[in-house]
């Protein structure tokens, strides 16, 4: 009845505003010891239980309604092989975006359910991935992967898809994205990202690409899942 409520709710809000998470009291996760250097929450940002899928956000998205794409231009050069880049954003940091946004006020995580919960950095993301063993599992019937920590204690990171093109969810149940609070340096948004832009427009996200899990910088207006740390 209570995920019931919470759904009606969903949709009212997002027939009168267009967001893809409403705006009423989160629920909060658990905080899960897997024997890394910090805990996790059992389930993503604007979820309510663990086989929910949660918001996609726009890096430094502090709301998830954010679907502009203006200011924001990506051409493929095909003698260099890179996108040349052209951000005039004043959205998903801006122009001048800060390298950390963990524990900022631009962090959903924060601003969604408190100070003792923020976006975890690369530096722990990259550990939650080389550290602990990865599982494809499945929850109800949410697709996704069973992460096991070294202590033997788990948690599930659903499938939740991506949105790169503003509005639509796409391979949801096939793919997901992770937003880490690291911005990528110039060198990685081009070596890593495959970007050249005048400004850092890329930021750190794990993912799995259908065939296999990685870190790499992903342009910040991309909509992607939020999995918070405990402070």
């Amino acid at each position: 009845m209570k995920k019931l409520l919470y759904t009606i709710a969903m949709m009212l809000v997002l027939a009168a505003c267009g967001n893809d998470e409403p705006d009423v009291k989160p629920v909060k996760p658990e905080a899960v010891d897997l024997g890394l250097s910090v805990k996790w929450a059992t389930f993503n940002v604007g979820a309510m239980e663990v086989d929910d899928y949660g918001g996609l956000y726009g890096w430094a998205d502090t709301t998830g309604s954010h679907r502009t794409l203006d200011g924001i231009t990506m051409e493929f050069h095909d003698l260099e092989g890179y996108y040349i880049v052209n951000w005039k954003s004043v959205h998903y940091g801006g122009l001048s975006p800060l390298k950390n946004i963990s524990g900022k006020d631009c962090d959903v995580s924060t601003y969604k359910w408190g100070s003792d919960w923020r976006i975890p950095t690369k530096a722990e993301m990259d550990e939650l991935l080389t550290e602990c063993k990865w599982e494809q599992s499945t929850v109800g019937t949410t697709k996704g992967y069973r992460v096991t920590g070294p202590n033997g204690n788990s948690i599930f990171m659903p499938l939740a898809g991506e949105r790169t093109d503003g509005t639509n969810v796409s391979l949801r149940g096939e793919r997901f994205n992770y937003w880490t609070a690291n911005l990528a340096t110039a060198t990685e948004q081009i070596n890593d990202g495959g970007c050249q832009s005048t400004i850092l427009c890329t930021a750190w996200a794990m993912q799995f690409n259908g065939s296999k899990i990685s870190m790499k910088p992903q342009l910040r207006c991309y909509g992607y899942s939020v999995r918070p740390v405990h402070k």
